[in-house]
């Protein structure tokens, strides 16, 4: 079963590994501590001296904005590399005094030792600088502190060399020029402001313009109706005038046309054609009074008809005056707007040519600040004195010494578990060999005899190894196949498990049940239930299958225990895997079967001669026992293979010999305390064991 980091089964885990290897991590902080120990002993050991002093900008003003003023952290930033400098360690060491200390005698480099042996610190919650040196020599420690600040402030006093009046006058020019060129870009644009006003693309000037434009337009636009309503209306005159005129000969161009209105004309002409109508009721058409009045109608219609042309002549010319007036405004428009561009276009490089002069003003303003006060104020109020040991540190040392080795005790603890091959835990157990852990038995507390602990299940009832046989018996019941479950053998991986303790307990758990039980013990070279019974062992397995004794109830014994009987394995053959190997066992069982409600076989360990898998082929189930604080992950798998090999079918294993001062249930999601060892598989069927007969 694989398992989640941080989840409380692998605490749990993590743990029992810390528990079973707490040796190696003690040993591992020991020898760190030890380490440390000898360190300290033979280590030379530093002094350090501290120097401290303040330092200021001279001269520095203090305003409303602060912004005269240099930034604290800076500054003191800056004064730390100062001092670390070449320029002031070398006058420092310079300083005879200095160059014949101890600490820098027969050195290649005693600027570099200088400089990597020194420590400079701001404060956190002030200004003052801490100059702290380190050497091996405790007097000479606050000789060299003081001789670095006192080279500090010699650097400091010395005149400093500036070329800021240069850089000044250059600055100057570049303001003069800069002036020069805003002097000349205002005067354009107070030419222009003079010739045109104020130019804005926005501006009143502009809407004003744009406003008489659009009047213009729809002027012109009314002119252009009226001249073709004008036409329209002399076209329609003109087709009313006589082909061929009776007048004088005069064309409608000539007509004189009196100061009527169109309207008078029109109703003149309406009422003398109303008259002709009702003369040519009367009269024929060649009648002097019809001949008269079309005479006065042809005249009224040259009159009308010249009226309407000079209607149309004048339109014509409205129309002419305001397209002109309109062009004119158009045009006016569009150099206006080219004037615009160009006025902001001045306005844009006047504001320009200002902020490059304020820039310019600025860092002049800057560089005359720097340069009143490039001195620094010095207070060093606080010279070295006495120096203590820095290095090494003690408490610190062995500190770091534990803290190491418990993580290297860690470490190697979780190496040795991963390189083991031991099983110790039903999840270890689980995990190689892929079977079902139908129980955990604990280890039991020392006895007399051999016989109490295999009838720990009768002799003491309520202990928690009779508990877990009980619930192991629980755990059979609901898993094993009801028409495969009469003969049931036991082995081991290797010899010394505590299959035999285990075989006699689970057969006294199945009986208390009510249910009739034969144990057998197949263990033909070194048998040891008869013992465990207090049965005579001249008799058993060994001579029925030997042909000796043929009547099986002659060997069977029942034992102390009700519904329990033990067929012994009888005298030690010559070859016990030629006497398994042969049609009587199988035989025998079948015929035992029939008898008893189970049959339990004790059969030797896996790693003895072929027994185990001889008598595993011809059983209905094979529970292997496995042993906690020996077991290992390759015996455990081969005994596995090779039972599966032979055809065995495996109903679980037993774990036996489980620690008692691990305390917990190493399958419960919480690891608390349980007085039962059952160990289900989580994912299988949960048992109630308290259900169970007992």
């Amino acid at each position: 079963m694989s398992r989640v980091p941080g989840t409380p089964q692998t605490m749990h885990t993590v743990r029992e590994v810390l528990r079973r290897q707490r040796w190696t991590v003690a040993a591992m902080v020991g020898i760190c501590v030890v380490v440390a120990i000898f360190y300290l002993l033979f280590t030379t050991p530093l002094y350090r001296a501290t120097a401290q002093l303040t330092a200021e900008p001279a001269g520095a003003r203090q305003t409303d904005s602060g912004s005269d003023v240099p930034e604290s952290g800076n500054f003191l930033n800056t004064q730390r590399e100062r001092i670390v400098s070449r320029s002031i360690l070398a006058l420092a060491l310079a300083e005879p005094d200095v160059q014949s200390l101890k600490t820098f005698q027969h050195l290649p480099n005693p600027l570099s030792t200088m400089r990597d042996a020194l420590t400079i610190e701001i404060g956190r919650t002030d200004d003052v600088i801490s100059v702290s040196f380190d050497t091996p020599y405790a007097d000479e420690a606050p000789r060299i502190a003081n001789a670095i600040v006192d080279a500090y402030k010699q650097y400091q006093t010395q005149p400093a060399r500036s070329n800021a009046d240069d850089v000044l006058a250059l600055y100057q020019g570049q303001v003069d020029k800069l002036h020069s060129q805003l002097d000349a870009t205002t005067a354009k644009q107070q030419a222009m402001e003079q010739q045109y006003g104020i130019l804005s693309s926005t501006g009143d000037s502009t809407n004003i313009n744009l406003q008489r434009l659009g009047a213009l337009s729809q002027e012109l636009t009314a002119a252009q109706f009226d001249t073709l309503k004008a036409k329209s209306d002399f076209e329609e005159a003109s087709k009313a005038l006589p082909k061929t005129p009776t007048g004088a000969g005069k064309n409608v161009g000539e007509v004189i046309v009196s100061v009527e209105s169109e309207e008078t004309l029109r109703a003149e002409l309406t009422d003398l054609e109303s008259r002709r109508a009702e003369l040519r009721q009367r009269y024929l058409p060649n009648h002097p009074a019809i001949l008269a009045l079309d005479q006065q109608i042809d005249d009224i219609n040259r009159s009308y008809a010249a009226a309407v042309e000079r209607r149309w002549l004048l339109a014509q010319k409205r129309q002419q005056e305001l397209q002109a007036s309109f062009d004119a405004q158009q045009k006016l428009i569009i150099d206006l707007s080219a004037k615009t561009a160009e006025y902001e276009r001045l306005g844009t490089d006047a504001d320009q040519i200002r902020k490059s002069i304020d820039n310019l003003e600025s860092r002049m303003q800057a560089i005359q600040i720097t340069r009143e006060s490039t001195g620094v104020n010095i207070d060093f109020f606080n010279p070295a004195a006495t120096a203590v040991q820095s290095h090494p540190h003690a408490p610190t040392t062995l500190s770091m010494a534990v803290l190491l080795g418990v993580m290297l005790g860690i470490g190697a603890a979780m190496a040795r578990e991963w390189v083991d091959d031991g099983l110790r835990t039903p999840d270890d157990v689980r995990a190689a060999t892929g079977l079902r852990v139908l129980g955990s038995v604990p280890q039991m507390p020392w006895v007399t005899s051999l016989s109490a602990a295999a009838q720990k299940t009768a002799l003491d009832p309520s202990s928690d190894a009779a508990q877990a046989y009980r619930a192991i018996r629980s755990a059979m019941d609901s898993s094993a196949p009801k028409d495969r479950c009469r003969t049931i053998v036991l082995t081991s991986p290797s010899a010394g498990d505590g299959k035999s303790t285990s075989a006699a307990n689970l057969a006294i758990a199945i009986a208390q049940t009510g249910r009739r039980v034969l144990l057998i013990d197949a263990v033909l070279r070194d048998p040891m239930l008869h013992t465990v019974f207090g049965l005579s062992p001249d008799i058993g397995l060994s001579t029925l299958l030997g042909g000796q004794l043929t009547a099986p109830e002659k060997a069977i014994r029942k034992t102390t225990v009700n519904g329990l009987w033990l067929l012994p394995a009888g005298r030690t053959p010559a070859d016990s895997t030629e006497l398994l190997n042969t049609p009587a066992f199988p035989e025998l069982l079948e015929q035992l079967a029939d008898q008893f409600d189970h049959i339990l076989i004790d059969a030797p360990a896996f790693t003895g001669p072929t027994d185990a898998r001889i008598i595993a082929a011809c059983c209905d189930l094979t529970l292997l026992i496995v042993r906690a604080d020996t077991a290992t992950r390759r015996a455990s798998t081969q005994a596995r293979d090779g039972l599966v090999g032979v055809g065995a079918h495996i109903l679980g294993l037993i774990l036996t010999r489980v620690p008692r001062d691990a305390g917990e249930n190493p399958n419960h999601p919480d690891g608390h305390r349980s007085r039962g060892f059952t160990d289900i598989d989580p994912e299988e069927d949960i048992l109630d064991i308290s259900a169970a007969p007992t």
